[in-house]
């Protein structure tokens, strides 16, 4: 599910977030894509993109 885009305010490092409310269950996963251009996807292939999978648990 695609949670959101965000258009950075420029170039550089920077901090970007969203708030997004975890559905019930004990075992949680997330997905974040970076992409340089390209349309939404959850794995993108760009030279400069990048995705990472965080899974945590949850009491």
């Amino acid at each position: 599910m695609l949670i959101g885009t965000i258009v950075p305010s420029g170039g550089g490092a920077q901090s970007i977030s969203r708030t997004y409310t975890l559905p019930t269950g004990s075992l949680q996963a997330v997905r974040a894509n970076f992409r340089y251009q390209g349309s939404a996807s959850s794995c993108s292939t760009g030279a400069y993109d990048d995705h990472d999978d965080l899974i945590f648990a949850v009491n």
